[in-house]
């Protein structure tokens, strides 16, 4: 028989949460039957933690993309990325710090708005964001076959439902646009 382990409730105004975790008290609890729970702000109830990534470069090779989401995501578990966190998470903003990769984006399977914008990418893949519909990847560096399979991983957006795609911006005084989008790859 499962027992529960409750670690983290950040639902509560009147008191602080002073709890966390390390992955691997995850998982030692785990091997002892305990289920590991958290309290979700947007569900307004505790959920069952069903894994993690670990903040490191395999999971996130791009340090500044890997800052951004340990610096950016709240989580209970120091050092890692709750699978529960990045279903939930449905806006990321890391434009601006230098971002080459975006190696881990895929886990973010709700992901709706990302602003990616001002960084250093040359591709990128988000073929399990079925749900974005708002992506600024321009003041990169995408061109040629790297927008080419951008796009090709890019979901259908269902008729009636509005997505928009900011890939060039041009005649920005502070920053040189690097993406190159021609005609051909609009049609």
């Amino acid at each position: 028989e499962d027992g529960y382990l409750t670690v983290y409730y950040g639902g509560n105004k009147k008191y602080s949460e002073g709890n966390e975790m390390v992955p691997v008290q995850v998982v030692a609890a785990n091997k002892k039957g305990w289920k590991v729970h958290v309290y979700d702000e947007q569900k307004k109830g505790w959920v069952e933690t069903t894994g993690f990534w670990l903040y490191n470069e395999r999971n996130f090779p791009d340090e500044g993309f890997r800052d951004y989401l340990q610096s950016s995501i709240e989580s209970v578990c120091t050092g890692a990325l709750l699978r529960e966190s990045a279903r939930d998470e449905e806006e990321l903003t890391p434009w601006g710090r230098g971002i080459s990769d975006l190696t881990g984006i895929l886990r973010f399977t709700n992901l709706v708005v990302l602003e990616a914008n001002v960084n250093n990418l040359t591709t990128a893949d988000f073929s399990s964001n079925r749900n974005l519909r708002y992506l600024n990847i321009s003041l990169n560096k995408i061109k040629g076959k790297g927008m080419d399979d951008l796009i090709a991983s890019l979901c259908t957006v269902p008729d009636g439902e509005e997505a928009n795609f900011f890939v060039l911006e041009e005649n920005n005084p502070h920053y040189t646009e690097g993406n190159q989008f021609p005609p051909a790859q609009a049609a």
